[in-house]
């Protein structure tokens, strides 16, 4: 949906919201009072797009959520009623941007829009775009910088609601279930019980709980995209990236699961010894 067009130069916008530049050559003169008259005309149609654009003052009342996922209840300016809304920063877009190829979101009468550039190509070097505005089916909240997608129906905060709390409760078991296997291990270790094979298992089983904790909320925004494809596939981007935890239980994974390898290989080696004597 974005296009990012390199060397920009030259813009020159109308009034009726169409532009064009020219890519200069690699010997090309500037003339300062032209470049200065452009910047100006670039400066006002910015200014005239700007007012145009009505943001949506959402106030925040309340909710629960996880990292990037949760339930609030918003309150919009234009309206005396909450509204319930499943928040997510996992998709978004970049707003705000200066440039004239963003991609912006804005609210007008209750309706939520996002505006978007239509850039079209007029010769080898030349392009000219205008702006058109899309419906859709969420609000934006500019400060906390998440996508609101409404829960109207009752059954649909049921749903939401429960599908949070079991985020939680696996979230909560694959961390403790990690947390007590290492323990575990740690005190086989103690007792010289180091090659059993449950012992060993155990290593197993804790690589995995580590990549299943980093791999878990890719899962869940996964099954937020199925749900609402519809609201999150106009003009949206997957934003959620690896943070320095998810490296670091990434690291531990393969640490885990390279000791599992090497238990298991002493293990072998220990009762062909037995065997042998």
């Amino acid at each position: 949906m974005w296009t990012t067009l390199s060397y920009k130069t030259g813009v020159q916008a109308s009034n009726d919201d169409w532009a064009s530049y020219e890519m200069p050559s690699e010997r090309a003169d500037f003339d300062l009072m032209q470049d200065s008259i452009i910047h100006l005309q670039n400066q006002v149609n910015y200014i005239k797009r700007k007012k145009e654009i009505q943001q949506a003052n959402l106030l925040s009342s309340g909710g629960q959520g996880v990292e990037s996922f949760g339930i609030y209840e918003y309150q919009d300016s234009t309206q005396a009623a909450k509204t319930t809304y499943l928040t997510t920063k996992d998709w978004g877009f970049i707003i705000g941007s200066d440039h004239f190829d963003a991609t912006i979101y804005h609210s007008k009468g209750g309706k939520s829009f996002i505006r978007y550039p239509i850039i079209t190509k007029i010769s080898k070097h030349h392009f000219k775009y205008r702006y058109e505005d899309r419906e859709v089916g969420f609000k934006y909240d500019l400060r906390e910088k998440q996508i609101l997608l409404p829960l109207q129906k009752p059954y649909q905060k049921l749903i939401a609601n429960t599908f949070l709390w079991i985020i939680v409760i696996i979230s909560f078991f694959v961390m403790l279930f990690g947390i007590v296997l290492f323990i575990r291990f740690l005190i086989a270790v103690s007792l010289n019980r180091i090659f059993e094979e449950y012992n060993i298992l155990r290593l197993l089983l804790i690589s995995l709980s580590c990549f299943l904790t980093v791999l878990f909320p890719y899962l869940v925004a996964l099954v937020l995209y199925v749900v609402y494809n519809k609201e999150l596939s106009v003009g949206l981007v997957f934003l959620k990236k690896f943070s320095s935890t998810d490296f670091s239980l990434i690291v531990a994974g393969i640490f885990f699961a390279v000791l599992y390898r090497a238990f298991k290989k002493g293990k072998a080696l220990k009762e062909e010894n037995e065997l042998t004597v």
